[in-house]
């Protein structure tokens, strides 16, 4: 009966990839205001990142989740995604619409949010890891992002290829008792 259960669960989050790739190609799905949006997918979701994440805050400014210390230049940025892992490690995840290229612009952002966090608020976390996920990726943030400590980028396709793996392994594992 758990195996029964569990090959329920793993073949509902493998129709649930399917289903977040779909919505990835469509620019209406990132509008936050509604239930169906890329992020509340997400929030709901987390396992399609990471099984071991869980979220510290959602699209919520840095002031927020930092406190009154962080400067008034910075207080209304906003991460998509700010996790903690059980090795008490905070990953940033910010995702773009599909049709914004990732470029030095996007990893100078997510690179100021680190920085922000790691000068107020390092001391709670072991480290802090960076994910920037877009539809495609310039040659120049493929070079920048080598030299910065830290930060992933990756395409939707990679990221969801990655977890599509992940599960279709469970699910062999599983259909193998």
């Amino acid at each position: 009966m758990q195996i029964t259960s569990l090959l329920q669960i793993i073949k509902k989050r493998l129709n649930d990839i399917d289903i977040f790739e779909k919505m990835i190609h469509d620019e209406k799905t990132y509008e936050i205001n509604t239930d169906k949006s890329i992020h509340r997918i997400l929030e709901r979701s987390m396992w399609i990142i990471d099984d071991s994440y869980w979220i510290v805050q959602s699209n919520k400014s840095l002031r927020e989740f930092i406190g009154k210390e962080v400067e008034k230049i910075h207080s209304k940025k906003r991460p998509d995604f700010v996790c903690v892992n059980h090795g008490n490690k905070l990953v940033i995840l910010e995702i773009k619409r599909p049709s914004l290229e990732l470029s030095k612009e996007e990893i100078d952002q997510v690179e100021l949010y680190q920085r922000i966090i790691r000068k107020h608020k390092s001391q709670n976390y072991s480290s802090i890891r960076i994910i920037l996920i877009g539809n495609t990726i310039s040659e120049e943030a493929r070079e920048v992002v080598e030299l910065r400590k830290n930060i992933e980028i990756m395409t939707y396709q990679d990221f969801l290829e990655s977890c599509r793996k992940r599960y279709e392994e469970y699910l062999k594992v599983v259909e193998d008792q």
